[in-house]
């Protein structure tokens, strides 16, 4: 269960690399990658770590944005979730 009652550090990371209101854009992959960079370097922070937190995150979201009917939000999690899961 991915949520932070007691999580490792890079949990906080990921949730910074995913957590975006539901009208944002996903920022592109290079922007995504950058981001995961600094704030892992910044907070000596396992990058890998980092985006598969942000990857469990996403697919929560998706999860809940379907059980609700907010479908569009839902894909858009789920793509979300591909993209941490590429770049980690």
């Amino acid at each position: 269960d991915p949520w932070p009652i007691a999580a490792e550090p890079e949990y906080d990371v990921g949730r910074l690399l995913f957590d975006r209101g539901p009208d944002e854009v996903l920022p592109d992959r290079g922007v995504l990658a950058r981001r995961a960079d600094a704030l892992a370097a910044e907070l000596a922070a396992d990058r890998s770590r980092c985006l598969q937190w942000a990857m469990a995150g996403s697919v929560a979201q998706a999860v809940f944005a379907a059980e609700i009917g907010a479908m569009t939000t839902s894909a858009n999690a789920l793509a979300s979730a591909r993209l941490f899961v590429d770049l980690a």
